[in-house]
C-alpha cells in the first residue's frame, strides 16, 4: 500500500474534515488501549498522537498531563514518521536524531518508539508512541504488540470517524425535512406518505399543509372518511384505480385525478408517487409529490374549445389543418385542401401514405440538422414541443411537390407525447424559386471562382510574356557583344599555331575564349522563358548521363554558386548505372530535370543534398521488382527538403499551384508533367513532412536500339566569293577573319539596303546577313535577293538565332539560320550544309 501525508489541497482538506471527525471528547476504548501499551512496553508515557494539515493533538495518553504537545516533540515525530514502527534508544546518540531541539528540555525525552496509524486508503494519520526519559529499548514481543495495537487503534478510529459522519448526515437529513416541510407550505406543491398496510391496503400517514387547504379536510378528517378515494368522482375511480396498478408491484409512476374540495370545488391533482421498499422488497410506504393543475386544465379545456376554431381558419387559408394520434398512428382530423397537394382525399390519407410519399425531409427551426428518424425518436421523448420540416413528395397522380410541416405536440395525462395539431402547406412555387436561386448563386460563385483563377493566369502569362520578352532583349545585345570578343579570340587561338605567341598570352586567349563560351552558354538557357512548344517537336535518341550533366551545369548558378553565397550550400550527389538510350527530346528532358534540380534546391536548407538517380526499372535496392516494368529507365531525384503534406503532394502538379508565395509561378511542376506525359512516362512522388522529396520518373526504352550518329562537318571544296551584310561593324570584322582564313573571298554592307544594292551590282556564292538592321532587315534583304537569284544560299546570322531554331522558326528566303556569337566550326559547317543544298 502507497503511504501519504497530505500535499495538495484535496487530500489536505480530506484529512482535516476526517481529522475534525474524531475530535471528540470521550474515547474510553482508546483510553483502555493506551493503557495496555504503556503496560506492555512498561514506558512512563504514551500516546495516540493525531495529525492533520494544520496541527497534531493527543487524543488518549498515559503520563502525559495535557492534550497537546510542544512545537519541538511535535517537529520530531513528524521528522521520524515511517510506515514502519520507528525505535529510538537514545535519542541523544542515535543519529540522526542527536540533539534534536526539541528533546532538549522538557519533558526531556531520551527513548522513544511510534508505530504510524495508517487508514485503508493509505493516509497517514497519526501515530501510537511509547517514551521514556531514559534510554533503553523494546523486546521484539513488546515492538510486535506496538505494530498490532496499532492497527487496533486505527480500526476504533475509524468506528468513531464512521459514528460522527452518521450524526452528521442524520442532523443533515432532520434540517432537509424541516427546510422541505416550510417550503412545501409556502408553494402550491405538497407531499404525502402513505403507508401500506398489511394486507396491501393504503392509509394517508401524514401530509402537508398545502394538501389539506386543497381538499379542505385535515389528514385525520382523510383518515376517518376512508381515504382520497371518497373525494374521487365516480366517474374517474376506475381510471384513478387503473393508475395506482403499478404502486401495487413497486413501481414509481405519474398520474392525474380530479377531486371534489369541502367547499363543492372541484380540483384536478397531479402526483408523482415513489414507493419505498423493505430488506425483503415489500413495499412498506409511498412517498408522494403533487401540485394543483386545476388552471392548467381549465386552460386545456380553453384550448380544445378554440381548436376548432383554429382548424376552420387555417383551412380558410392556403393550408391544411391536422391532427395525429401517435397511439393509433392515424389522423384524427385532416383539411379537405389535403386532394389538392397529394391527390389522397382527407379519409383515405393516412400517416404511412404521408410517409410512403415522401423522397426527401429537411428538418427546421429546433430540429434542423438532424435526420427524420432522430428528429421523430426525440419529438416522442418530449425533447422538441415544436416540429418543423419540409418534405419533396411524389404526388398519386406522379408529379414531384414540396409541402411543409409545422406542428406542435400535444401531451397525454402521463405527460408523454401522445399527439400533434399542426399544418401542411404547398411550398412547391417558393422551393422552385430557391433551388432556381440557389443554383443561380452556384453558376455565379463557380463563375467567379473562374474569372478569379483565368484573371491570376493571365497576370502569370503576362509576368512570363514580359520575362520573355526582356530575355530575348538581354540575349540578342549580349550575343552580339559576345560574337567578336568570342570570333577575334578565336581566331588569335588558331593564329598562335604558328608560334608568335607566348605562353601567358596563349593562357590568357583561352581564358577569354572560355569565358564568352560560358556566357553564350548562359544566354542560351534564356530562351526557355519564351519558348514555345506545339507537341510536334521530334523524339531523336537522347543519352540521358549526358542530359543530367547538362542540367547540373545549368542549375549550378543557383544551387552551388548563389547558396554559397546566403551561406548554404547544396550538394548535388549522383549515381548513374548504365542504362540504354532513350528516345525524346533533349531540350525538354534538360528542362524538366533543370526545373527539379532548381525546386530540390529551394527545398533543402543549409548543407542539403540533392541525390540524382539513374537505373533500371527494379534494379534499385529496395523495390519490388513488380514495382517498375523491365522496359522502363528510371530517374530518380530525391533532396533532403522541407517535404510536403497530403495537400500539397496531391496539388503539386496543378498550373499556377505553388508554395512560394509571391516567389514562385507554380508552373515548375506543372511543365514538368507535361514533359513526362510527352515522353510516354509516369511520375511518383514520395514525401514524408520534414523529410524530404523523392521524384521518380518512369521513362520508356524504345523497343529498337539507337544510336547517335553524328554528323559530319561539310565543308566546301573551293573558295566562294561572300557577301557580308551587318549593322556592326566588329561583327562584320569577325565574318569576314573567319572567312579569310578559309580562303573565302568577301564584301561588305552596314544594312540590308546597301547589302541589295552591292548583291545586284556584283556576282556572290553566299549571303551572310544579320537580321534587325536600319533601312531593310534580315528578313527583307533574304526574299529580296531570293526574288531575282533563287538558287543563292542566304544565312541568317542574328542573335536570336537559337531560339529561332527552337521554335522552327525560318524567315522566307532564307537556308538556315546561325546564332551570335559564332565560332569558325560552326560557320564551317553551315556553308558546307547551304552549298551543297544548291549543288
Amino acid at each position: 500500500m502507497q503511504v501519504f501525508l497530505p500535499s495538495t489541497q484535496t487530500e489536505r482538506v480530506k484529512t482535516t474534515d476526517s481529522a475534525k471527525s474524531l475530535n471528540t471528547n470521550s474515547a474510553p476504548e482508546l483510553d483502555d488501549l493506551i493503557s495496555l501499551v504503556a503496560q506492555i512496553c512498561q514506558t512512563p508515557i504514551a500516546l495516540i498522537v493525531l495529525l492533520d494539515a494544520e496541527r497534531q493533538w493527543v487524543k488518549a495518553q498515559v503520563g502525559w498531563s495535557t492534550t497537546t504537545i510542544t512545537p519541538g516533540l511535535a517537529s520530531y515525530i513528524q521528522s521520524t514518521l515511517q510506515t514502519d514502527l520507528t525505535v529510538v534508544c537514545d535519542t541523544q546518540t542515535d543519529a540522526p536524531f542527536t540533539n534534536n531541539p526539541g528533546l532538549l528540555g522538557e519533558p526531556e525525552i531520551r527513548f522513544y518508539a511510534g508505530a504510524p496509524l495508517i487508514t485503508p486508503d493509505g493516509r497517514m494519520q497519526g501515530v501510537l508512541c511509547v517514551m521514556d526519559r531514559v534510554a533503553r529499548n523494546l523486546n521484539r514481543v513488546q515492538q510486535q504488540t506496538l505494530r498490532t495495537l496499532s492497527h487496533q487503534v486505527v480500526t476504533q478510529l475509524e468506528v468513531y470517524r464512521h459514528i460522527a459522519e452518521r450524526q452528521q448526515l442524520e442532523a443533515a437529513l432532520h434540517e432537509s425535512e424541516e427546510r422541505y416541510q416550510r417550503i412545501t407550505e409556502l408553494t402550491s406543491f405538497y407531499a404525502l406518505t402513505i403507508r401500506v398496510t398489511a394486507d396491501k391496503n393504503f392509509t394517508l400517514e401524514w401530509a402537508t399543509r398545502g394538501f389539506e387547504q386543497i381538499i379542505g379536510y385535515t389528514s385525520q378528517e382523510m383518515v376517518e372518511r376512508g381515504g382520497i378515494i371518497t373525494l374521487i368522482p365516480s366517474a374517474a375511480v376506475a381510471d384513478f384505480r387503473e393508475q395506482w396498478r403499478a404502486l401495487y408491484e413497486g413501481q414509481p409512476c405519474v398520474y392525474e385525478y380530479p377531486v371534489t374540495a369541502r367547499n363543492g370545488e372541484l380540483h384536478w391533482l397531479r402526483e408523482h408517487a415513489h414507493p419505498v421498499w423493505d430488506a425483503t422488497g415489500q413495499t412498506l410506504n409511498v412517498y408522494i409529490t403533487g401540485e394543483d393543475i386545476t388552471e392548467r386544465k381549465q386552460a386545456e379545456d380553453e384550448l380544445h374549445r378554440t381548436h376548432v376554431l383554429y382548424r376552420r381558419a387555417i383551412a380558410a387559408a392556403d393550408a391544411v389543418p391536422y391532427q395525429r394520434e401517435y397511439a393509433t398512428d392515424s389522423f384524427t382530423f385532416m383539411g379537405e385542401a389535403i386532394q389538392q397537394i397529394t391527390g389522397y382525399s382527407a379519409t383515405e390519407i393516412t400517416p404511412a401514405i404521408l410517409d410512403r410519399l415522401s423522397l426527401e425531409t429537411i428538418m427546421r427551426g429546433e430540429t434542423e440538422g438532424l435526420s427524420e428518424e432522430d428528429a421523430i425518436r426525440r419529438t416522442r421523448l418530449g425533447e422538441f414541443y415544436r416540429w418543423r420540416c419540409d418534405s419533396r413528395i411524389l404526388t398519386r397522380t406522379g408529379e414531384e411537390r414540396w409541402i411543409s410541416d409545422a406542428s406542435v405536440e400535444m401531451y397525454s395525462d402521463h405527460g408523454k407525447p401522445s399527439a400533434s395539431i399542426g399544418i401542411l402547406m404547398d411550398i412547391t412555387d417558393r422551393k422552385q424559386v430557391e433551388m432556381e436561386l440557389k443554383e443561380s448563386n452556384l453558376r455565379l460563385a463557380e463563375a467567379l471562382t473562374e474569372l478569379r483563377q483565368t484573371q491570376q493566369q493571365l497576370i502569370q502569362q503576362e509576368r512570363l510574356r514580359a520575362v520573355g520578352t526582356m530575355a530575348s532583349g538581354i540575349a540578342h545585345d549580349f550575343n552580339n557583344m559576345l560574337a567578336p570578343i568570342l570570333g577575334f579570340t578565336e581566331l588569335l587561338l588558331l593564329g598562335s599555331k604558328s608560334g608568335h605567341s607566348s605562353e601567358k598570352e596563349l593562357r590568357y586567349l583561352q581564358a577569354i575564349h572560355m569565358a564568352a563560351q560560358n556566357a553564350a552558354t548562359v544566354i542560351s538557357r534564356l530562351r526557355e522563358f519564351y519558348r514555345y512548344r506545339d507537341g510536334t517537336e521530334p523524339q531523336l535518341p537522347v543519352d540521358l548521363h549526358l542530359v543530367i550533366e547538362q542540367a547540373i551545369l545549368l542549375t549550378q548558378p543557383h544551387w552551388k554558386d548563389q547558396a554559397l553565397a546566403r551561406g548554404t550550400p547544396v550538394r548535388i550527389e549522383t549515381v548513374l548505372q548504365p542504362v540504354p538510350i532513350i528516345k525524346g527530346s533533349k531540350a525538354e528532358l534538360q528542362e524538366m530535370l533543370t526545373n527539379l534540380i532548381l525546386n530540390a534546391a529551394d527545398a533543402v536548407g543549409a548543407n542539403g543534398k540533392i541525390t540524382i538517380r539513374v537505373f533500371m526499372g527494379p534494379e534499385k535496392p529496395g523495390r519490388a521488382p513488380a514495382s517498375a516494368a523491365a522496359t522502363d529507365v528510371v530517374l530518380e531525384i530525391s533532396d533532403t527538403g522541407m517535404g510536403m503534406d497530403e495537400e500539397t503532394r496531391r496539388r503539386c502538379f496543378e498550373p499556377f499551384f505553388s508554395t512560394k508565395g509571391l516567389h514562385g509561378t507554380g508552373l515548375g511542376l506543372a511543365v514538368v508533367y507535361g514533359i513526362v506525359q510527352r515522353h510516354q512516362g509516369r511520375i511518383e512522388i514520395d514525401s514524408v513532412l520534414g523529410q524530404g522529396t523523392t521524384f521518380r520518373i518512369y521513362l520508356p526504352i524504345p523497343l529498337e536500339t539507337l544510336e547517335f550518329t553524328p554528323q559530319p562537318i561539310s565543308q566546301t571544296a573551293r573558295p566562294l566569293h561572300v557577301l557580308v551584310v551587318d549593322d556592326d561593324p566588329i561583327v562584320r570584322d569577325v565574318v569576314v577573319e573567319y572567312l579569310a582564313y578559309e580562303a573565302h573571298s568577301t564584301e561588305t554592307a552596314a544594312n540590308g539596303a546597301e547589302g541589295l544594292e552591292k548583291f545586284h551590282t556584283g556576282h556572290f556564292d553566299l549571303v551572310i546577313t544579320d537580321r534587325a538592321m536600319p533601312k531593310l532587315n534580315g528578313d527583307g534583304l533574304a526574299a529580296a535577293i531570293k526574288a531575282v537569284a533563287s538558287d543563292t544560299p542566304i544565312i541568317l546570322l542574328t542573335g536570336f538565332g537559337e531560339f529561332m531554331n527552337a521554335d522552327g522558326e525560318l524567315p522566307r528566303g532564307v537556308d538556315y539560320i546561325m546564332s551570335k556569337p559564332l565560332t569558325l566550326e560552326d560557320l564551317q559547317q553551315t556553308i558546307g550544309l547551304a552549298m551543297g543544298k544548291f549543288s
